[in-house]
């Protein structure tokens, strides 16, 4: 009967941080077979998107190539997820150029640092103004930036 309750019990912080170690891993070993298997360099970039969105917590996966144009673009080259997130990167455009609005956002902002870029939330963050409507339309409320 204790068994029973203890089986019920609400998830633990541990839990938690054990179910994100798993899905780090379980990505990491789907990237790493897309890396042997794949034939072209849009395929690997196809199944390595799909690895981190295979899985709970990620809604969308997309990889990008920074471009050293006047504008300083982030062509994105390949997208992972749901049809409805990936319709979230069809024809959204994206700067590393500090000067640009559409420079300010994560991604723009981990070009230039070198560094991740966590965003928590897309409703309140400033420099994501440009793409907020378009996030709450996809259901998109937080982004990391690698």
């Amino acid at each position: 009967m204790e068994s029973e309750r203890f089986s019920e019990a609400a998830p633990s912080a541990d839990d938690a941080i054990e179910e994100r170690q798993l899905w780090a891993l379980e990505a990491y070993s789907s990237a790493s077979r897309a890396l042997i298997r794949s034939k072209t360099p849009q395929a690997l970039i196809e199944q390595v998107c799909q690895a981190i969105t295979d899985r709970h917590p990620y809604l969308i996966a997309w990889m990008g190539l920074v471009q050293n144009n006047p504008e300083k673009t982030i062509k994105i080259l390949g997208v992972s997820g749901s049809v409805i997130a990936r319709d979230y990167a069809k024809g959204i455009t994206l700067s590393w150029d500090s000067e640009r609005e559409d420079g300010q956002g994560p991604a723009g902002q981990s070009v230039r640092s070198g560094e991740t870029t966590v965003l928590r939330d897309t409703l309140t963050d400033k420099n994501f103004l440009r793409w907020r409507d378009r996030a709450q339309k996809y259901g998109i409320r937080s982004i990391v930036s690698i």
